[in-house]
């Protein structure tokens, strides 16, 4: 779950004096002061993806074919089967000879 906490108005005042608020400076920290936020529009993914940033960040797309072999299936394709097992061709012919003879 989590713990019950409950500050009180003078601990509120104290964290001021530790950390200091958006107009002055800490004074227990020395040098520290809160953050601001930097965007006034919280759309940020509005901002992100219009045009004018997505060009500014992504390169130009140039069309290139992804499969530009098309790939062969050996048992269907005899040539690509002798590419990859040159010896297949003298066990089809040892076969038709077989059928032939037999």
């Amino acid at each position: 779950m989590g713990r019950f906490i409950i500050w009180t108005q003078s601990a509120f005042k104290a964290l001021d004096k530790v950390f200091g608020t958006y107009r002055k400076a800490a004074n227990e920290k020395v040098g520290y002061h809160l953050h601001r936020t930097v965007l006034a529009n919280a759309a940020i993914a509005k901002i992100i993806n219009s045009d004018a940033i997505q060009t500014a960040i992504k390169p130009k797309s140039h069309n290139v074919a992804v499969h530009h072999i098309q790939k062969k299936n050996p048992l269907n394709n005899r040539k690509y089967m002798e590419f990859l097992n040159p010896y297949s061709k003298t066990v089809r012919d040892n076969e038709k000879k077989a059928h032939e003879e037999g």
